[in-house]
C-alpha cells in the first residue's frame, strides 16, 4: 500500500483564515448534556423557540451511487412555543425512491432524567398532497408534553434519494440508486430558522468517485481525508445564528452558508444524461399527429406555428401530477400518456410540447431550470422546473428577437415554457429573468442564465377620463391594458375567478379611488381571456360622490388615478413592498414592471387653475418615478410612470427603492386647487 496515499490528510478551510479542529460527536450522555448546556438558553437566543444543539449527518456512498444516511439530531427547547413545535416529529419519504428508519427517539429532561420514546407509537401516513399526487408518505412520532430546558434527540437512517420516483418492481436496493447511476450530489445548508450550535456533515465516497464541491454565502470549515479506497469529505460550522428571512427575501439557499457537491464532471455531462434518459418519451401516435395537423392548419409563419403548439400545451394540459411509475420525478411522462390524460406537471407539459414540435418538423429538447433560486457552478441537482428549447436550425424561419423570449447566448436555442405562459401572449415568461437553465441535448450544453428584461417590456397602462360634477361628485372611466407578463397577470386576475365574482374584483379597484366609490359598469369578456392573439382590455366606469371639496371660491381634489387603483402585486410588484424602514436582505420581487397612469380631467366651467403639484422626477437604480400635472385646454392632465427595474433589489439599493415607492403611494396626497 502506498503509505503517502494512505496517510494523506488534506485540510481545506474555506473563508475562515485559520484551521479549525473537526468536532467529535458526544460519546456519552454526560458529553451530550455538556453540549446541550453549551448551546445556551433563551437569554442567549432571544426570540427563538428552540436551539439546534447538534445536526450530524454521515453519508456513505456505494460505487453504484446508492447512498446511506445516518443522522443524529438534538434540539433544546427554549420556550413554550418551541415545546409545541417539537411535540411531534415528522420524517418524510417516498417508498419508491428512499426509505426512512427511525432508530431511536429520546427526551433528555432538564431535571436530568432520560426518557426513551417507544417507537410503537410511530404512525406511517400519506403526506398531504395538492396538485401533484406521487404517493409520498410521512412517519410521525408524538413526544407528549415538553418544557423549556428539555432536549429532544433522534437518530434516523435513510437510504436512497429524494428526486426520482422509481417503481416498486425493482430489486430492493435498485430502486434507491439515483437516476445518474454511479454519481452522488447534494446541497447542504448550514443554517436554519432556529439557531444552530453545531452542524456537521460527512460523506464517504469510493476513491474512483471524485467529489467536487464549493462553499457559497459564507464560511464553512471543511476537511478531506483520502485513503487508498475512499475519500471522506467533512464540513462543519458552529454557533450559527437563526436565519430570519425578511418579507419577500430570496430563498434560504441563496443567503445562508451552503456546500454544493457533486461527482458529476460538468454541466454538459448532466445535459447529455438528461437528454438520454428522456429521449424515449417523445414518441407520437396517430392522435398526436392529427392534433398537430389541426393546430397548424392555415398557419404558414413559423412564429404562429410554434405559438399555436406551445399555447395548446399551456392551456389544454391541466397542471396535475399523477405517478407513472418507474422514472417518475426526473423523466417526462410518455407524450402519448400526457396527451391521453390531458394532465401533467411542468416536465410533462414541456415533454408533450417537445413531441408536438417534433411532429411539426422542428428540433426540440427538454431543459432544466430553477425558478426563484440560483444554480451554482457545481453540477448538483439544483432544479425545480422543466421547460424546453427549440433548436434554431434551418427549419426555423424566425430571427432571434428579445420580444419573442430568450434565445441562448450562441443563438442556437429558443427557450419556451408551456407551464408559465397559460393565458399569456408570451412563449417564454419574462418573469423568468435571471434564471439558470441547462438544456438536455445530445451534444451537451453549459449552464446559462437568462437576462433581466427591461421594465418597459412588461407594462401595465391605466388610461382614464374623469369629470367634476356638481355637489362634489366625480364620474369617470378608465381602461387597463398590459404587455408581456403584465398582460398574463391581467388575464389570470379574472380567469381564475368565477364570472359571478368579477364585479367584486372591479369594485375593489374602484374602492381604492375613494371609500364610498360606486362601480357603475365594467367590460370584460371570458372568451377574450383565452384569446392571447388579441390584447386584453378592461374598461371600468365609476362614480365618486362627495369626492371634491368646495371651500369658498376654491375646489380641492386629487386626480382619481393618482390613487393607483390596481394594487395587486401581480400587476404592480412594488406595491406594499417598501413598508420596512430598512433591510439587511435583498428584496425579491419575482419580476420587474412599468406602470403608466394617464388621466384627463374635465373641470366645471368658470374655474381656472390656482395650484398644480410640482412635477416629480426620481431616478434610482432599483426604481424610478416621473409624474406630472398640467393644464391642457379647458381641462387637466395627470400622468405618471413608475418603473420597478429589478427582479431582486439589493439591500444597498433598498433606500432608493423605498423613496420612489413611498412617493408613488403619496401621489394621491398631492392636491389640485381650482378657483373662480
Amino acid at each position: 500500500m502506498n503509505e503517502h496515499v494512505r496517510m494523506l490528510l488534506l485540510f481545506v478551510l474555506v473563508g475562515l483564515g485559520a484551521v479549525a479542529q473537526e468536532p467529535q460527536d458526544p460519546a456519552s450522555d454526560a458529553e451530550l448534556r455538556a453540549l446541550i448546556a453549551a448551546a445556551g438558553d433563551a437569554r442567549q437566543h432571544p426570540g427563538a423557540g428552540a436551539v439546534i444543539v447538534l445536526d450530524r449527518t454521515g453519508v456513505r456512498v456505494e460505487p453504484s451511487g446508492l447512498a446511506h444516511f445516518e443522522r443524529r439530531f438534538v434540539a433544546k427547547v427554549l420556550t413554550e412555543a418551541g415545546a409545541l413545535a417539537y411535540a411531534r416529529l415528522r420524517f418524510d419519504y417516498d417508498p419508491m425512491s428512499n426509505t426512512v428508519e427511525v432508530r431511536s427517539v429520546r427526551l433528555l429532561r432538564a431535571g436530568g432524567t432520560v426518557e426513551d420514546i417507544a417507537l410503537t407509537t410511530l404512525v406511517d401516513l400519506p403526506q398531504p398532497q395538492r396538485g401533484i399526487y406521487w404517493g409520498p408518505r410521512m412517519k410521525l412520532v408524538a413526544l407528549g408534553r415538553l418544557k423549556p430546558g428539555d432536549a429532544v434527540e433522534y437518530r434516523v437512517y435513510t437510504k436512497g434519494f429524494m428526486i426520482a420516483y422509481l417503481g416498486p418492481d425493482e430489486d430492493d436496493d435498485e430502486r434507491y440508486i439515483p437516476p445518474m447511476r454511479g454519481h452522488y450530489y447534494d446541497v447542504v445548508a448550514f443554517a436554519a430558522r432556529e439557531p444552530t450550535h453545531r452542524k456537521h456533515y460527512t460523506v464517504e465516497t469510493p476513491r474512483a468517485m471524485a467529489l467536487q464541491f464549493e462553499v457559497y454565502n459564507g464560511p464553512v470549515h471543511s476537511r478531506v481525508t483520502v485513503s487508498e479506497k475512499a475519500s471522506v469529505h467533512a464540513f462543519w460550522l458552529e454557533r450559527v445564528p437563526a436565519f430570519k428571512p425578511e418579507p419577500r427575501a430570496p430563498s434560504l439557499h441563496d443567503q445562508v452558508p451552503k456546500v454544493v457537491m457533486a461527482t458529476v464532471l460538468d454541466w454538459p455531462t448532466k445535459s447529455r444524461w438528461f437528454h438520454e434518459v428522456n429521449e424515449p418519451q417523445f414518441a407520437a401516435d396517430a392522435a398526436i399527429e392529427a392534433k398537430v395537423a389541426e393546430l397548424l392548419e392555415g398557419k404558414e409563419d413559423d412564429r404562429d406555428r410554434i405559438a399555436a403548439l406551445v399555447h395548446w400545451c399551456a392551456n389544454e394540459i391541466r397542471y396535475s401530477g399523477v405517478n407513472m411509475g418507474k422514472g417518475e420525478g426526473y423523466t417526462v411522462h410518455p407524450s402519448t400518456m400526457t396527451f391521453r390524460d390531458r394532465c401533467g406537471v411542468c416536465k410533462d407539459k414541456a415533454g408533450i410540447a417537445v413531441t408536438l414540435l417534433r411532429v411539426a418538423g422542428y428540433t426540440a429538447y427538454p431543459a432544466l431550470t430553477m425558478a426563484g433560486e440560483r444554480v451554482e457552478r457545481i453540477p448538483a441537482d439544483q432544479f425545480n422546473h422543466c421547460v424546453l428549447a427549440l433548436r434554431m436550425d434551418d427549419k426555423v424561419k424566425v430571427k432571434p428577437d428579445p420580444t419573442l423570449g430568450y434565445f441562448t447566448r450562441n443563438g442556437r436555442y429558443w427557450l419556451l415554457d408551456p407551464t408559465w405562459v397559460v393565458y399569456s401572449p408570451e412563449l417564454w415568461s419574462s418573469a423568468e429573468s435571471e434564471q439558470h437553465v441547462v438544456i438536455g441535448s445530445p451534444e451537451g450544453e453549459e449552464l446559462e442564465i437568462t437576462p433581466l428584461y427591461p421594465a418597459e417590456h412588461s407594462r401595465v397602462r391605466i388610461e382614464g377620463a374623469a369629470t367634476l360634477k356638481p355637489q362634489g361628485e366625480v364620474e369617470g372611466a378608465f381602461t387597463v391594458t398590459g404587455t408581456a407578463y403584465a398582460e398574463q397577470r391581467l388575464r389570470r386576475w379574472l380567469a381564475g375567478t368565477s364570472a359571478l365574482d368579477w364585479r367584486a374584483r372591479f369594485e375593489e379597484w374602484v374602492g381604492h379611488l375613494a371609500p364610498d366609490a360606486e362601480l357603475l359598469d365594467f367590460a370584460a369578456d371570458y372568451a377574450a381571456l383565452r384569446d392571447v392573439t388579441t390584447p386584453i382590455r378592461y374598461t371600468v366606469q365609476y362614480r365618486l360622490p362627495g369626492y371634491w371639496l368646495a371651500a369658498g371660491n376654491e375646489i380641492r381634489f386629487a386626480a382619481p388615478l393618482s390613487h393607483h387603483p390596481p394594487r395587486e402585486t401581480g400587476l404592480a410588484p412594488y406595491w406594499g413592498m417598501a413598508s420596512r424602514a430598512s433591510r439587511t436582505q435583498p428584496l425579491f420581487l419575482w419580476s420587474n414592471r412599468q406602470v403608466e397612469l394617464s388621466e384627463r380631467i374635465a373641470v366645471p366651467a368658470g374655474y381656472r387653475v390656482k395650484h398644480l403639484p410640482r412635477p416629480i422626477v426620481l431616478d434610482r437604480p432599483a426604481a424610478s418615478l416621473r409624474a406630472e400635472w398640467r393644464q391642457e385646454g379647458d381641462g387637466l392632465v395627470f400622468e405618471a410612470t413608475v418603473q420597478s427595474r429589478l427582479r431582486t433589489v439589493p439591500a444597498a439599493d433598498y433606500p432608493g427603492f423605498k423613496q420612489v415607492i413611498d412617493e408613488v403611494a403619496a401621489l394621491a396626497a398631492r392636491e389640485i386647487v381650482l378657483e373662480r
